[in-house]
C-alpha cells in the first residue's frame, strides 16, 4: 500500500508522467488471485496522462504482482524444459505487457550422474538431484563435495616425489565409481555450468525490472533504456522480466562464449532470429510501474536487497 514519486527523470516520458506515484501492490500471499489471467481491474488512485499525446490515455489499473509469473499471463511463451533444453527463450505476456527472457541449461541428466557417483565416494552425502535442481546453493555445495572428491582421488593416484607425480595407476569405473573413471568425473564436473551473459536496450524507458532466480556468480546492471546481465545456468534456468515504453526491443546474447542464433528462441513457435544481435517489436506498456527505480522484482516482491546485494538504480552486482 506505499507509495513512492517516479525519479524526476520519468519527465518527457512517453506513458510515465511526472504526475504519476508508484503503487506497490503485494499480493504474493493471496493465492486465490494467482489463477487470474487477465489484466487487473482495480484502478489506482494516482492520475495518469499520455504525456505529450492528448489524444490516448494512460490506462489507470494497477499491475498485480500475483500476476506477474502467472502462466495465464504469458501468452506467447515458447515451451522448453528446465535443464534439458539448452539456449535464451523470449516472449511477451499479456498482462501488463511484460518482456521475459528465460535462459537453460541442459545438464540435468548429467548433474544426477555426478551427483550418484558423489554419493558412492562419499556415504555420507544424500544430496540428490532433485534437492538441488532449484537450489542454487545446494548447486555450490555439490560442486563443491565434487572438487574435494577430485582432489582426493588425485592425491592418491600415484606416488609423489619432488614434487612430480610417477607411476600414476590408470583409474578404471571399478576403482572410482560404478559408472566414471576419474577423468569422466572431472570433466563432467567442469562441463556442468554454461556462462551466459547480454545486453538488452529498448527505444523507450525500461522499468519494473525482475529477475527469475540469482545467486552470487550472477550480475544485473540497467538504466533507463539498458539491461546487462551476466550469469551461469546448466541443470536449471534463469531469467529476468521487464516493461518498456518503447516498442521496440535489442538483444545481444551470449550462450557459453558463443553468439550464434541457434540458442535463440522467440516466442510459441521458437523463431530462430536471422542475426545476434536483433531486433523485436512489441506492444509499449501503459499501466504505470509497480517498483520503484531503484528497485527490482523477486518473488512477486518489490525488493532493495538479493541475497544480501544491495539494489540501487544502476542495478544489482
Amino acid at each position: 500500500g506505499g507509495r513512492i514519486t517516479p525519479e524526476s527523470d520519468a519527465a518527457g516520458e512517453e506513458g510515465l508522467a511526472t504526475d504519476e506515484v508508484y503503487e506497490v501492490v503485494d499480493t504474493a500471499a493471496d493465492d486465490s488471485d494467482d489463477s487470474k489471467s487477465g489484466e487487473s481491474e482495480d484502478a489506482s488512485d494516482a492520475e495518469s496522462s499520455s504525456g505529450e499525446d492528448d489524444d490516448e490515455t494512460v490506462a489507470t489499473e494497477t499491475v498485480q504482482l500475483s500476476e506477474i509469473e502467472d502462466p495465464g499471463c504469458w501468452a506467447d511463451k515458447p515451451d522448453y524444459t528446465p535443464g534439458v533444453d539448452k539456449g535464451y527463450f523470449i516472449w511477451q505476456g499479456k498482462c501488463a505487457n511484460f518482456w521475459w527472457l528465460d535462459w537453460s541449461g541442459d545438464t540435468k541428466d548429467d548433474l544426477k550422474k555426478l551427483l550418484k557417483c558423489t554419493r558412492e565416494r562419499r556415504n555420507s552425502v544424500t544430496t540428490t538431484a532433485d534437492d538441488v535442481a532449484d537450489d542454487i546453493d545446494a548447486l555450490d555445495e555439490a560442486l563443491d563435495t565434487a572438487d574435494e572428491i577430485i582432489d582426493e582421488a588425485s592425491d592418491s593416484a600415484g606416488t609423489e616425489i619432488t614434487g612430480e607425480v610417477v607411476d600414476a595407476p590408470e583409474l578404471t569405473s571399478e576403482q572410482f565409481c560404478t559408472e566414471m573413471t576419474l577423468e569422466e568425473f572431472r570433466e563432467l564436473r567442469r562441463k556442468l555450468l554454461y556462462p551466459v551473459s547480454g545486453a538488452i536496450t529498448s527505444n523507450g524507458k525500461i522499468f519494473d525490472i525482475g529477475v527469475r532466480r540469482f545467486d552470487g556468480y550472477d550480475s544485473l546492471n540497467f538504466n533507463d533504456n539498458e539491461i546487462e546481465f551476466k550469469a551461469r545456468v546448466g541443470p536449471n534456468f534463469d531469467g529476468l522480466f521487464f516493461r518498456t515504453v518503447g516498442d521496440s526491443v535489442s538483444f545481444e546474447l551470449s550462450f557459453d562464449g558463443e553468439t550464434g542464433t541457434e540458442l535463440v528462441y522467440i516466442g510459441k513457435d521458437k523463431t530462430n532470429p536471422d542475426t545476434n544481435p536483433f531486433d523485436l517489436e512489441g506492444t509499449p506498456a501503459k499501466k504505470p510501474p509497480v517498483c520503484s527505480s531503484a528497485q527490482l522484482i523477486h518473488n512477486k516482491r518489490c525488493v532493495n536487497r538479493i541475497k544480501n546485494k544491495l539494489v540501487s538504480s544502476d542495478g544489482i552486482e
